[in-house]
């Protein structure tokens, strides 16, 4: 119940923002790598790859540097092959997926940067 309540707010408040701020907002563009947290931590996989997924193509499109990884939230990159490899933060795991959000392999550990 606590999850679908945090889980709405963020949704809310990102939208909210993003009608205000404009989606391309620094402000905006972290709520989104929020909402798509919560999303994971609340057991909702595919709504969080959705969302991560749009959050690197409009990084991408922006030309952020930061757009190929994050240490905290998870990151999402374009592979070679047409597929996105999600890697999902401080889960140490990341998922090759199809343009679509099928699997395109099995879950795998990622290496962690030493802080």
């Amino acid at each position: 119940m606590l999850c679908r309540a945090a889980t709405e707010l963020a949704e809310h408040t990102t939208a909210q923002a993003t009608a205000t701020l404009g989606p391309e907002h620094p402000g905006v563009v972290r709520l989104r790598e929020l909402t798509a947290y919560i999303a994971y931590l609340a057991g909702d996989a595919l709504r969080s790859f959705q969302l991560s997924l749009d959050l690197a193509r409009l990084r991408r499109g922006l030309g952020d540097p930061r757009a190929p990884s994050s240490l905290c939230c998870g990151s999402a990159r374009k592979l070679e092959d047409g597929n996105w490899l999600i890697g999902w933060g401080g889960a140490g795991t990341s998922s090759p997926l199809t343009p679509h959000g099928r699997s395109a392999a099995p879950l795998r550990p990622t290496s962690r940067p030493k802080a």
